[in-house]
């Protein structure tokens, strides 16, 4: 039945795929993701040949909101005037004008894609187009405002100090204590570390009243796959989950989490606050995706090749679409890593389990359409 799946899904997108010179027709799909006999890319990122057609992805009011959204990251957008994307230079003006065709193609069915704009392939992370995409989320965290025996874990705001202390000195030996900095106390140090992993999220309050927590800057210290050291240290275990083996040895998962130095601090925010992501924009889920900006700029309008995954989180073919590049993150680093957002919560955290390979696009606009009267 899974492979039934896996070959519907890719008859679907294989006309695309075809015509964009990703995969031709017979060519099979690996449970990764990954396309079996990928043709090698030479260049950082490969321009589709003249000639070829598109079958471009729908666009629906989701999509129209993350592009009013791009054009307003534009519009604030300080840094630089033109970003060196691998092996492409893309200005600002280049990137203006690619969300204002976009939105204004969206609207003219007709016109082909490709004649508005130029479309690139960034090469992965294996010079085959192969792109691993992750997923992050928003969690929502049960706090008090003031500590007891139960909730005892602080979430920080950024001190003002010359020199960061580690985690292990912030969490352990308790060096930022007392300073006015706590914002709120969750019940788990886990609870802490999974919303500085994901960089923001909501907290609620034993009143009911939510507040969101905004990323508040780092300490600077390098960090560790923590999945790693939890293997390391509780081995079959680990399997377990943190909460669970939080739930059964507090004290040894705290001190394990503990080696990894990295450390996010938070700002508190008003509850109506929509999660933003390092472009300053909402970030909306499926839409909105963490780039390396040395390959995809913050600003830039991609078309991708999503993994999907089933309810027990195997891979059954992609699904294309637009996205766009609104956030950062420490780990995404490269040609052949990105980051999908999710949305808030429960719901988003359990599809937040991407760890697949698709395919990604630069779009650049050659011309704009001229809008009718």
């Amino acid at each position: 039945m899974r492979q039934l799946l896996v070959l519907i899904l890719f008859v679907t997108i294989n006309c695309f795929f075809a015509q964009a010179g990703v995969l031709t027709p017979g060519k099979a799909v690996k449970r990764s993701g990954k396309l079996v006999d990928a043709p090698q890319l030479k260049s950082v990122f490969t321009k589709l040949k003249a000639g070829t057609t598109l079958d471009a992805p729908k666009v629906g009011e989701e999509v129209l909101e993350a592009i009013q959204n791009q054009q307003r990251l534009l519009e604030i957008r300080r840094k630089g005037n033109v970003s060196k994307a691998g092996d492409l230079k893309v200005s600002k003006a280049d990137m203006k004008r690619t969300v204002k065709t976009l939105e204004l193609w969206s609207a003219t069915a007709l016109i082909p894609l490709e004649e508005y704009f130029e479309v690139h392939q960034i090469k992965g992370n294996d010079n085959k187009g192969h792109v691993n995409f992750t997923s992050y989320y928003a969690p929502v965290v049960k706090v008090r405002s003031t500590p007891n025996e139960t909730y005892k874990y602080a979430f920080y705001k950024r001190p003002d100090i010359a020199t960061f202390p580690n985690r292990a000195s912030i969490e352990l030996d308790g060096v930022l204590k007392g300073r006015g900095l706590e914002l709120a106390y969750a019940k788990s140090p886990v609870d802490v570390y999974m919303m500085q992993l994901q960089g923001s999220g909501y907290v609620e309050f034993e009143n009911g009243k939510r507040q969101l927590f905004a990323f508040g800057g780092t300490n600077k210290k390098g960090g560790q796959k923590i999945s790693r050291l939890v293997r390391k240290e509780f081995g079959k275990e680990s399997k377990l989950g943190l909460n669970k083996l939080f739930a059964k040895y507090p004290e040894r998962l705290h001190k394990t989490l503990c080696q990894n130095q990295s450390y996010v601090f938070f700002e508190a925010r008003n509850a109506g606050d929509r999660v933003k992501g390092a472009g300053h924009v909402p970030l909306l889920p499926k839409l909105s995706f963490a780039t390396d900006p040395r390959y995809f700029p913050l600003g830039a309008c991609m078309m991708a090749a999503v993994p999907q995954l089933n309810r027990r989180g195997d891979f059954i073919g992609h699904k294309l679409q637009f996205a766009f590049a609104q956030d950062t993150g420490g780990a995404i680093k490269g040609a052949g890593h990105v980051d999908v957002y999710e949305g808030v919560g429960k719901k988003a955290r359990k599809r937040a389990r991407l760890n697949h390979y698709g395919f990604i696009w630069m779009l650049i606009a050659k011309k704009e359409i001229q809008p009718t009267v």
